[in-house]
């Protein structure tokens, strides 16, 4: 289910925007899925952004964003929990292809793109 359409959003800038839009302060949403503060501003920054399925549950970043276009996927998510994309029906994916992202898509029959 490959799309064509481009995006330039990245999975740390999108939980970056999420987390301001709902007044959280970076130590808190640390604090609320586990990691620590430090952790937590290299995954916006996109230089880190190894998640357990717990962690991006605790996140809730994903779920009903009815708003949500586009969003990249780094290689190195290697799990993404169950229904993490609930009702982000207008969502398209970056991925890599051969990825785990790529391969979540297909079984949840999102709409991914290659990156480049």
């Amino acid at each position: 289910m490959s799309a064509e359409k481009e995006t330039n959003n990245s999975f740390g800038a999108y939980i970056e925007t999420v987390r301001k839009q709902r007044g959280k302060s970076l130590r808190a949403t640390a604090h609320a899925i586990g990691v620590s503060p430090q952790y937590y501003s290299e995954m916006e920054k996109d230089r880190s952004s190894t998640l357990t399925a717990e962690r991006l549950n605790d996140l809730r970043a994903f779920a009903n964003c009815i708003e949500l276009a586009a969003l990249s996927l780094p290689d190195s998510i290697t799990s993404i929990g169950y229904n993490a994309f609930a009702n982000s029906d207008n969502l398209i994916l970056t991925v890599s292809e051969g990825s785990y992202a790529e391969a979540y898509a297909k079984e949840n029959r999102i709409l991914y793109i290659y990156a480049n």
